[in-house]
């Protein structure tokens, strides 16, 4: 049988509760008081938009860097999950530029900030490292929240090959100055890279020939993270994303 969310009309929250159908009587009282008298709920939902009507969100003529765009997600957050008294909304957005499968851009030297602008005679300019802001707000019964966040894009070229990832801690929190050491099919050291000051690192590297393991080793140079090892196969000029994430050893 289903289930269906009630908000006691008593206390305000919500339960859970199997019916046969949203129409059949509802032979339930709350968990939390005890009351018989149960509302139906909005129940939680998934939302989303496919790539053409994003697009379409931006209109004819969009400003990479300058247009914007606001996305309305309406429903009802519930007062409990899992035994925690606040309730959670996930929303995930993915940053594209509309243009897969479109070609015809060159790398020219971003003097700024470093790195790569692509560039196009008939395409918008993508900036290397330009910056992307992000804002929500939502209300309720409780008072209404807000938050915002900047992220920039990282450009890269296909005939750029090598590795690149980033290195976290089991919460996600980006580790700086993680050494990463890259091993070739022999085990050889083919080169060495240090993750930046938000847990990032690159390493330029051109395999040549058929497909073959490569290992990477990640260590904390302070002792405070244990190391981890993994194993990429890299096709010939190829370009691999490695996320590596480690585990913090106990304090002594």
């Amino acid at each position: 049988m289903p289930i269906y969310e009630f908000k006691c009309r008593d206390c305000g929250r919500l339960s859970s509760v199997f019916t046969r159908s949203i129409a059949s009587p509802v032979d339930a009282e709350c968990k939390h008081c005890g009351s018989r008298a149960l509302e139906r709920a909005l129940s939680r939902f998934a939302y989303h938009k496919s790539e053409q009507s994003v697009l379409a969100d931006y209109g004819a003529s969009p400003v990479v860097g300058v247009t914007q765009v606001t996305i309305v997600i309406m429903g009802l957050i519930p007062e409990e999950v899992m035994g925690n008294p606040f309730g959670v909304a996930y929303v995930t957005i993915h940053l594209d530029y509309g243009f897969k499968g479109v070609g015809g851009w060159q790398p020219v030297d971003n003097t700024v900030v470093g790195g790569k602008d692509a560039v196009s005679l008939t395409l918008p300019t993508i900036p290397n490292q330009a910056p992307h802001t992000f804002s929500f707000a939502g209300t309720g019964a409780g008072g209404g929240v807000s938050n915002t966040n900047v992220v920039s894009n990282l450009n890269k070229f296909k005939h750029d090959p090598g590795f690149a990832g980033s290195v976290t801690d089991v919460f996600g929190n980006g580790l700086p100055g993680i050494v990463l050491k890259v091993y070739g099919p022999t085990g050889t050291l083919v080169g060495t890279a240090v993750t930046d000051s938000d847990g990032f690192w690159g390493l330029y590297w051109k395999h040549t020939g058929k497909a073959a393991l490569y290992t990477i080793v990640a260590c904390d140079p302070e002792d405070a993270y244990y190391c981890k090892t993994v194993g990429v196969t890299v096709k010939a000029n190829g370009f691999v994303i490695v996320n590596i994430q480690l585990v913090a050893k106990p304090a002594p």
